[in-house]
């Protein structure tokens, strides 16, 4: 009796084996018949950015790869196409996956500039919140705060390069900056003359404000937050044509002459 359910068992498995394989063997048949029937590109944050288009998108993949409708679904590789879009300035990440009738997905997500720099010898990129350079774009120009002046092009990743001190030290000004309700609303521009004079150009007034180097730069903001609430006279602070905030335990306030 035991040998026969042992001979039952081979004989189950061996069909159970038989079964496996023609089944594999038939869907890869059929796997390899799919064609790509179409690509579809989403722009996940298409409603606060639009550095990258789906028609961009798929223009840029044409030039690079080769049109990539009606090739068999399985020659498509999508780890190459994630590294041909990862190669776009804007791209910050991206994820690529085709699915059974043929349909090739992608899903981009772009970088959010923190500040745009404009160096001294005329170059101008941007910095995304991660640190990283990117270039600017002919189409589309976001609206962040601008960094001007004495300055170097800056490397492609802060805290990189031999000005990484200095480069670390702004960023982290800058991102404070554009991070904070108030002061994004209140300053438009920073102005770098060298390291240890640094000028804040408010969105309105003729005045600039000197923030001196960027260290203890809460501290000194606190005191301009300070100078705004104190309901200076008329005509208020257009009176003056400098507030520098350098010095500690004041604010010197310098009068148009």
């Amino acid at each position: 009796m035991s040998k026969r359910r042992s001979l039952l068992g081979i004989v189950a498995l061996l069909g159970f084996i038989t079964l496996f394989v023609l089944t594999y063997g038939y869907t890869r048949t059929k796997a390899e018949e799919v064609v790509c029937r179409s690509v579809s590109v989403r722009v996940m944050d298409s409603g606060e950015l639009s550095f990258v288009t789906p028609r961009r998108v798929q223009e840029y993949l044409r030039v690079t790869m080769g049109d990539l409708r009606g090739r068999p679904a399985h020659e498509v590789n999508t780890h190459a196409v994630e590294q041909h879009l990862m190669k776009l300035p804007a791209v910050r990440t991206c994820q690529v996956y085709t699915d059974a009738l043929g349909m090739l997905s992608i899903d981009l997500w772009q970088r959010r500039p923190k500040v745009r720099i404009m160096s001294r010898d005329g170059r101008s990129c941007y910095i995304d919140g991660e640190g990283m350079r990117f270039n600017l774009d002919s189409l589309y120009a976001a609206h962040t705060l601008v960094v001007s002046g004495n300055i170097s092009y800056p490397p492609a990743q802060v805290g990189q390069g031999a000005d990484s001190l200095f480069w670390s030290a702004l960023f982290e000004f800058v991102s404070y900056v554009d991070d904070h309700p108030l002061w994004h609303s209140l300053i438009g521009q920073v102005y770098v003359a060298n390291a240890k004079r640094i000028e804040l150009i408010p969105r309105v007034g003729g005045f600039i404000v000197v923030l001196g180097p960027c260290q203890d730069y809460r501290y000194k903001l606190r005191k301009l937050r300070s100078l705004y609430q104190a309901s200076l006279p008329a005509p208020g602070l257009d009176a003056y044509r400098e507030i520098n905030l350098a010095f500690t335990n004041q604010v010197i306030c310098t009068k148009w002459e």
